[in-house]
């Protein structure tokens, strides 16, 4: 079903169409003007300044897509970790670097003090084969002894890759308990 179109719609779309066969006209005889000039290059700067009005919007919808781009690598952060501010909870913010190495020393010193339980087992063990010989005299030669040095990053991702989670989900009581079950099979002694 065809549309009749009123007298008044017909002579507002006449005067669109005019109107923009004018500013065409416009432009082309500004480039026409420029050619006549000074050749392409002056076609070219003629044909920009009779489109200098709509100039401005081309350049700035151009520089608009150009840095979208920019504008998503900036956002990687709050994207990746969720945002950049506090959520409300006690739970603090993921790229928070004060929260993560606080975090980080607490289980630090947690591992560190496991582990030297563990060394303790493996000299009551040496005491205890020692007692069963013998032997005059032992002695323990103990690396660890006033500086028990350990790669608490190692422990975590050991941790992470045996629970198959990330490192957001580590449960330090469950830390613990797995290392203490252990404890008798971090050290050997000959």
């Amino acid at each position: 079903m065809q549309e009749h179109k009123s007298g008044l719609q017909e002579a507002a779309d006449v005067a669109g169409t005019v109107h923009g066969a004018f500013k065409t006209g416009k432009a082309i005889s500004a480039a026409a003007k420029g050619a006549a000039a000074g050749g392409p290059y002056g076609a070219a700067a003629g044909a920009l300044w009779g489109t200098r009005k709509h100039l401005g919007k081309i350049l700035a919808a151009v520089m608009v897509l150009l840095l979208l781009p920019v504008l998503f690598v900036l956002m990687l952060p709050s994207l990746i970790f969720g945002g950049l501010t506090s959520s409300g909870t006690d739970q603090p913010i993921l790229n928070d670097n004060a929260a993560i190495t606080a975090h980080v020393d607490q289980m630090a010193f947690s591992i560190n003090q496991i582990l030297g339980e563990g060394i303790d087992d493996a000299k009551a063990r040496i005491a205890q084969d020692f007692a069963a010989t013998d032997g005059d005299q032992y002695e323990v030669i103990d690396p660890y002894e006033g500086n028990l040095v350990s790669n608490t990053n190692l422990f975590l991702a050991q941790y992470c890759a045996a629970k198959d989670t990330d490192w957001a989900a580590i449960s330090q009581a469950d830390l613990e308990q797995l290392l203490r079950q252990g404890k008798n099979q971090l050290y050997s002694y000959t």
